[in-house]
């Protein structure tokens, strides 16, 4: 009988890649040159056109002690960010494993300190706060609502009634957590981190916060999620309600969707505001607020589960009445005049 056990690293690092040549050596280098040395890190190639994996593989060169930590797999066709996901982690072999998007970049301690918090808390999942980059502008965001550090029910709650970010890049997550409960995956690569995270949560015994801000995340006007293609908009609010409906089918069957109603609302009112850019042609006004028709009924009467703001209920009854475009308007004619 042979006793010796193939060696399990402490992290797995999972990366998606696809087109982001222009950013990602940033990336990598800021992942070898991560202070926890037990890493293994997962490549996942999208089919990128570009040089991505070449100068992945350039930087490695320079990183000898890596090499034997690193795993690139290769879609031979693209299979969107979803899959993705899945395909890195179905690779991965470390206790813990972690999400970071290519054309973002984590601070040296990143792995480290989310390892030690998780081992310190005996957490299944720790969640950090990170840097927004936006244009010139940076700003740091605290990943939930409060800064001391919590372990208990009200960090679930707060994940899953979405007072804190659903992103998985900022989450180290026990990898059992996914191996032994039926987690089902996202169908589309929109508001996929909302489909994980939810589930991930609500099966975690324990979670744990970490009030430091530990990755870059950088604002990427080209993305996906924020063309204003008319065809691409439609896409990704079908995407998007898919996802969600996986998440509200899991809440109902467990039991809970009553408590995590306010989660869900919020991700319709998401779903909804991609429409807001096309509001001046009438078909997309329609689809506004034919979409989740009983979001008008909570913005004009608010409930124990949503209660806007005046301001956000008042541009809800501009959108109703066909004048969003007018209100937009006004406020950056507003805005330039101040």
């Amino acid at each position: 009988m042979n006793d010796n056990k193939v060696h399990a690293p402490k992290v797995s690092i999972i990366v998606p890649v696809y087109k982001v040549e222009a950013y990602i050596e940033q990336c990598v280098r800021s992942l070898f040159e991560q202070t926890l040395e037990d890493l293994e890190f997962i490549f996942v190639d999208d089919a990128s056109p570009d040089e991505s994996v070449a100068i992945i593989k350039r930087v490695l060169d320079e990183y000898p002690q890596r090499k034997g930590q690193v795993k690139f797999i290769r879609h031979e066709h693209n299979m969107d960010i979803a899959q993705t996901r899945k395909d890195g982690l179905n690779a991965a072999t470390g206790e813990y494993f972690i999400y970071v998007d290519s054309d973002d970049w984590v601070e040296p301690n990143y792995a480290e300190l989310l390892y030690t918090k998780a081992q310190e808390t005996n957490a299944d999942i720790v969640v950090c706060d990170f840097y927004f980059y936006k244009n010139e502008e940076v700003s740091v965001i605290n990943a939930v609502p409060y800064k001391e550090g919590d372990t208990g029910e009200r960090l679930r709650d707060d994940t899953l009634n979405r007072r804190s970010w659903p992103n998985v890049w900022i989450r180290l997550f026990r990898r059992s957590l996914f191996a032994d409960n039926d987690i089902i995956w996202p169908k589309h690569g929109m508001a996929e981190d909302v489909v994980i995270t939810s589930q991930a949560t609500y099966y975690a015994k324990k979670l744990a916060y970490l009030n430091s801000p530990l990755y870059h995340y950088r604002w990427n006007p080209n993305s996906y999620s924020r063309l204003e293609d008319e065809l691409k908009v439609m896409k990704r609010v079908n995407n998007y309600k898919e996802n969600l409906a996986i998440v509200q089918d899991f809440l109902r069957q467990h039991g809970v969707a009553h408590k995590y109603a306010k989660g869900i609302i919020h991700a319709k009112i998401e779903i909804r505001n991609y429409f807001l850019p096309l509001l001046h042609k009438p078909k997309y006004w329609w689809k506004h607020i034919s979409t989740f028709p009983e979001i008008n009924l909570i913005f004009l009467f608010p409930n124990r589960y949503y209660n806007p703001p005046f301001r956000k209920r008042l541009r809800m009854l501009f959108t109703l009445l066909g004048l969003y475009p007018l209100l937009t308007r006004l406020t950056e004619e507003k805005e330039l005049e101040s």
